[in-house]
């Protein structure tokens, strides 16, 4: 959700609307840095989990001041009637949109305890997959709005590869299998462990993790213990696409997952990549993707078939990502026009 937010962020700013972004507690620093830098402004009022008396009305006086047009909410469930009660007073004056992004929820029993009021107190409905809209708006209509990228950004770069391969200390002919994502439950990393452990005793396949989170201490001691030797644990890197371009295979074994953008962007490199089966069917765009059960010797034998520098030319996975409709100007472009119909209703 946070690279969505950012993504659609830059493209408003492109072209011409105004944009401030409210924060749920904590922003990564190059995401806070990169927003500053456009002129949009955020705002941070703490965790609204923890303390939603204080966000409510921080929100409130938000909008009261900046007497907003769209009041534009991200989330996975009808916890969301947070901001929905928040933002009613102002309901007369500026319309609130929904975004689902997800298609199952960690809190099923408030989600079902807030659901009506939920479906009451929204303008507009957006989803990032079919599955997802269905999920949180159930049976109303909605709108998909596709997780779009900056394909210019997301092309091979050999340099990069070398640079990144080199920082690695990675033998020429070595294979580098790469993971992105927040360390959470969500993204599986101990079965990545399992798979990294399937090939210890092969010192031509070396994992690389970049990600931070809740489980990062946990993963750490886990790669230890486990003497995983073939296993680098990096935190996040600003450069994503110099990573992909440096791998020879992207693993997503995500337990869940309402899309996985990091997956679209391989696909713009051009790397090979394996996503679980929960990975929604909008992503198969280019043959660079398989879907795979969380198996370990499936990924194993996935892993094994590649070859060191084998990759889809960019520029027909490009094409294809466009061709597909998930490049970014494009999605911005149509989901302003979305907002501007509302607002002349």
């Amino acid at each position: 959700m946070s690279t969505f937010v950012m993504n659609y962020a830059k493209a408003f700013v492109k072209f011409g609307t105004s944009v401030d972004v409210l924060v749920n507690g904590f922003i990564e620093q190059d995401f806070n840095d990169l927003l500053v830098e456009l002129g949009i402004n955020v705002y941070n009022f703490g965790n609204r989990n923890r303390q939603p008396l204080k966000y409510l009305r921080k929100l409130r006086e938000l909008i009261r001041k900046e007497e907003y047009d769209i009041v534009y909410v991200q989330g996975n469930s009808a916890t969301l009637a947070i901001e929905a009660f928040a933002v009613n007073p102002f309901r007369n004056q500026l319309k609130v949109a929904m975004h689902a992004h997800g298609v199952t929820t960690s809190h099923p029993f408030i989600n079902s305890l807030l659901k009506q009021y939920f479906l009451n107190h929204f303008d507009i409905a957006l989803a990032a997959s079919q599955a997802a809209g269905e999920f949180l708006f159930d049976g109303r209509s909605f709108d998909v709005v596709k997780n779009g990228i900056n394909v210019d950004e997301f092309g091979y770069s050999n340099i990069n590869r070398e640079n990144v391969r080199n920082a690695l200390k990675l033998a020429p002919n070595q294979k580098l299998i790469v993971q992105l994502g927040a360390l959470t439950p969500q993204k599986n990393y101990p079965f990545t462990l399992d798979i990294a452990e399937s090939f210890l005793n092969d010192n031509s396949t070396y994992f690389a993790l970049f990600g931070d989170g809740p489980e990062y201490n946990q993963i750490s001691q886990e790669i230890a213990n486990r003497q995983l030797t073939n296993i680098g644990l990096f935190k996040p890197v600003k450069d994503v696409s110099a990573v992909l371009s440096a791998a020879d295979g992207v693993i997503f074994p995500s337990q869940f997952e309402p899309f996985g953008l990091v997956a679209l962007e391989a696909q713009s490199v051009g790397t090979m990549l394996a996503v679980s089966n929960v990975f929604v069917r909008e992503l198969d765009i280019t043959p660079a993707i398989s879907y795979l059960d969380l198996n370990v010797q499936a990924w194993h034998e996935w892993i094994d078939d590649l070859s060191v520098g084998n990759r889809y030319d960019s520029a027909l996975t490009q094409k294809l990502i466009v061709e597909a409709q998930f490049d970014m100007d494009t999605n911005a472009t149509k989901l302003l026009h979305v907002f501007e119909s509302y607002l002349l209703k």
